[in-house]
């Protein structure tokens, strides 16, 4: 993903036992289930349910991160 501030991604939830992870490459950004996102730095990892509402919010210019969805 490459994600500039302002541009605000709130997915709907995924089939159930979806699993995303998410490691920011450039940047910070919010992430995360919509009741419980965090802010990540460069190199943080996150894990968290995709079968849940969940955003990414860019909190800085050019930001990108690696996204894998697993499906089990």
């Amino acid at each position: 993903l490459e994600v500039q501030p302002g541009s605000e991604r709130i997915s709907q939830p995924h089939i159930p036992n979806t699993t995303e992870h998410i490691i920011i490459a450039k940047g910070r950004a919010l992430v995360g289930p919509v009741d419980s996102a965090v802010e990540l730095d460069v190199g943080d990892y996150i894990t968290y349910p995709g079968d849940e509402l969940h955003i990414f919010r860019a909190l800085e210019a050019d930001t990108m991160a690696l996204l894998v969805i697993e499906h089990s």
